[in-house]
Protein backbone atom coordinates (compact mmCIF):
# COMPACT_ATOMS: atom_id res chain seq x y z
CA UNK A 1 0.00 0.00 0.00
CA UNK A 2 2.82 2.43 0.83
CA UNK A 3 4.48 1.83 -2.52
CA UNK A 4 1.22 2.59 -4.28
CA UNK A 5 0.82 5.85 -2.35
CA UNK A 6 4.32 6.93 -3.37
CA UNK A 7 3.10 6.91 -6.98
CA UNK A 8 0.68 9.75 -6.14
CA UNK A 9 3.34 12.24 -4.99
CA UNK A 10 4.51 13.49 -8.39
CA UNK A 11 1.03 13.82 -9.98
CA UNK A 12 -0.25 15.71 -6.93
CA UNK A 13 2.69 18.14 -7.06
CA UNK A 14 2.00 18.55 -10.78
CA UNK A 15 -1.67 19.28 -10.09
CA UNK A 16 -0.79 21.95 -7.50
CA UNK A 17 1.57 23.65 -9.96
CA UNK A 18 -1.07 23.55 -12.69
CA UNK A 19 -3.65 25.20 -10.43
CA UNK A 20 -1.36 28.18 -9.77
CA UNK A 21 -1.94 31.14 -12.12
CA UNK A 22 1.59 31.13 -13.54
CA UNK A 23 1.51 28.22 -15.99
CA UNK A 24 -0.14 29.10 -19.30
CA UNK A 25 1.15 32.19 -21.07
CA UNK A 26 -0.68 34.24 -23.70
CA UNK A 27 1.03 37.13 -25.47
CA UNK A 28 -1.31 39.84 -26.77
CA UNK A 29 -0.36 42.66 -29.15
CA UNK A 30 -1.93 46.02 -28.34
CA UNK A 31 -1.64 49.23 -30.33
CA UNK A 32 -1.72 52.54 -28.52
CA UNK A 33 -2.82 55.98 -29.71
CA UNK A 34 0.45 56.55 -31.58
CA UNK A 35 0.03 53.27 -33.52
CA UNK A 36 2.92 51.66 -31.70
CA UNK A 37 2.42 47.98 -31.05
CA UNK A 38 3.31 46.73 -27.60
CA UNK A 39 3.11 43.21 -26.31
CA UNK A 40 1.26 42.29 -23.13
CA UNK A 41 2.07 38.99 -21.44
CA UNK A 42 -0.83 37.44 -19.52
CA UNK A 43 -0.47 34.43 -17.21
CA UNK A 44 -3.25 31.95 -16.58
CA UNK A 45 -3.87 28.70 -14.75
CA UNK A 46 -3.84 25.48 -16.74
CA UNK A 47 -7.54 25.05 -15.91
CA UNK A 48 -8.52 28.51 -17.22
CA UNK A 49 -10.47 28.57 -20.47
CA UNK A 50 -8.98 31.83 -21.80
CA UNK A 51 -5.88 30.18 -23.38
CA UNK A 52 -8.14 27.44 -24.77
CA UNK A 53 -10.31 30.13 -26.38
CA UNK A 54 -7.24 31.62 -28.03
CA UNK A 55 -6.34 28.21 -29.57
CA UNK A 56 -3.76 27.26 -26.95
CA UNK A 57 -5.05 23.73 -26.33
CA UNK A 58 -2.00 22.26 -24.58
CA UNK A 59 -2.44 23.54 -21.02
CA UNK A 60 -6.06 22.42 -20.59
CA UNK A 61 -5.41 19.01 -22.14
CA UNK A 62 -2.38 18.56 -19.88
CA UNK A 63 -4.43 19.49 -16.80
CA UNK A 64 -7.24 17.10 -17.69
CA UNK A 65 -4.76 14.29 -18.33
CA UNK A 66 -3.18 14.90 -14.93
CA UNK A 67 -6.60 14.64 -13.27
CA UNK A 68 -7.32 11.37 -15.08
CA UNK A 69 -3.96 9.96 -13.99
CA UNK A 70 -4.63 10.90 -10.35
CA UNK A 71 -8.06 9.27 -10.44
CA UNK A 72 -6.62 6.06 -11.92
CA UNK A 73 -3.83 5.99 -9.34
CA UNK A 74 -6.35 6.46 -6.52
CA UNK A 75 -8.39 3.55 -7.85
CA UNK A 76 -5.21 1.52 -8.01
CA UNK A 77 -4.34 2.39 -4.38
CA UNK A 78 -7.77 1.58 -3.01
CA UNK A 79 -8.32 -1.70 -4.82
CA UNK A 80 -6.55 -4.95 -4.06
CA UNK A 81 -7.33 -6.51 -7.40
CA UNK A 82 -4.22 -7.45 -9.37
CA UNK A 83 -6.24 -7.58 -12.58
CA UNK A 84 -7.50 -4.01 -12.14
CA UNK A 85 -4.00 -2.85 -11.24
CA UNK A 86 -2.65 -4.42 -14.42
CA UNK A 87 -5.37 -2.74 -16.51
CA UNK A 88 -4.62 0.67 -15.02
CA UNK A 89 -0.90 0.34 -15.63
Amino acid sequence: MKNKLKLLIVPLITLVLEILPYGAVCNFAVSDAENEITEIRSLYSYFDLVPFGYANFGPLLCALTTCIIIILLLINCLSNSKRLSRIIR
